[in-house]
């Protein structure tokens, strides 16, 4: 399989990350300048974490997941399951996030049955067309979305108070240590990220630092607009983002809503592609006979018919799981890869030893 640049997976990343922001709900007690404090250690422990998966991808080329599936034992079909549950995971929330937007912002335009089916498919598509393929997608959508978003920036001009952004709060150090919680809970693409990694070309270590600084500092900038823009209503607005498109204005364009669906929908797709790549990925090791296109048509089914129900019912909660999700992105991203270089090493003293 073609390998993807270091430009390329982070546009991935950058996507994937956008697709989570843009459903960031925030909470009444919320400060700005905590959670722009937040995202920048976040991204510093998200790099830290990192770091066993880069120094496996270094020792042996296969990656994490890669390194742990090759010794077709017991603990690879774990590590493979495991895997295997958080893509399925991340891949219903994928749905059910960007259908919850559609429910917010365009309720009665559109079926919720109907949309999800067209989004699934299209995530079908898009892995189908290969890694390499939804990279070189990435890549445009990544830049477009930043674009739109300055666009969306330039709409304030005469609505900034720049005072509004202070740190008159209570319990500080709480409210870090929330946000800096919530924020690793919100990083499923560092994730993707460890099982791509075998696909990487080179420099790694670079990829990571590139995409948690560009990471923190987008966050950073979106918190820091809205706040100024918006003031009060950032903490109270459902989607505070998707609120920044509807009252920016220029000249030219008197709302951004419509280009703001574009830039969301795009990056939810190559979300959706990609977490469909990754359980592919997963299962081929737990059934390296079955059908790969086959994987990928039941695989977006079910995540989207697992989404459908609390959608239909309307109980969908973007921010439920976020209290304990930070456990998993430390299991997945840290632990796993580190027990995998721990495994790999034992095993190769038994080699040396039974040589002797």
């Amino acid at each position: 399989m073609k390998k993807i640049t270091s430009l390329q997976m982070t546009a991935i990343l950058i996507c994937c990350m956008f697709a989570r922001l843009m459903t960031y709900i925030p909470r009444s007690d919320d400060n700005a300048v905590i959670l722009m404090i937040s995202a920048v250690i976040s991204g510093g422990l998200q790099l830290v974490l990192l770091l066993p998966a880069v120094m496996l991808y270094k020792k042996s080329g296969g990656g994490a997941v890669g390194q742990g599936l090759s010794r077709k034992g017991t603990a690879g079909k774990a590590f493979s399951a495991v895997y295997l549950a958080f893509c399925v995971f991340a891949l219903v929330m994928t749905f059910g996030n960007f259908i919850y937007f559609l429910q917010y912002g365009f309720s009665e335009y559109y079926s919720t049955a109907a949309v999800l089916a067209v989004v699934a498919a299209a995530s079908v598509y898009v892995a189908s067309m290969g890694l390499s393929a939804c990279a070189r997608t990435a890549v445009i959508t990544a830049f477009i979305t930043v674009i739109g978003i300055l666009m969306v920036f330039t709409g304030f001009n005469r609505n900034i108070d720049p005072l509004a952004l202070n740190i008159a709060c209570e319990n500080k150090a709480g409210l870090l240590l929330r946000g800096i919680r919530n924020s690793l809970s919100r990083c499923e693409e560092i994730i993707f990220f460890v099982l791509l990694l075998p696909k990487l070309k080179d420099k790694p270590m670079r990829t990571a630092s590139v995409y948690t600084a560009s990471r923190a500092f987008i966050i950073a900038s979106v918190v820091a607009v809205g706040e100024i823009t918006l003031g009060d209503y950032a903490k109270t607005s459902r989607l505070p983002f998707f609120s920044l498109s509807l009252y920016s204005k220029t000249g030219i364009i008197e709302r951004y809503d419509a280009f703001f669906l574009m830039f969301w929908a795009l990056c939810a797709i190559i979300k959706a592609a990609v977490a469909v790549l990754c359980t592919v990925e997963c299962l081929k090791s737990l059934f390296p006979k079955s059908r790969i296109s086959v994987w990928r048509g039941v695989c977006a089914a079910l995540c989207a018919l697992i989404a459908y129900y609390p959608l239909s019912k309307g109980k969908w909660e973007p921010r439920f799981y976020e209290k304990w999700e930070y456990i998993v992105m430390i299991l997945l991203t840290a632990v796993l890869p580190l027990a995998v270089m721990l495994i790999c090493r034992s095993g190769r003293a038994e080699k040396r030893e039974a040589a002797r």
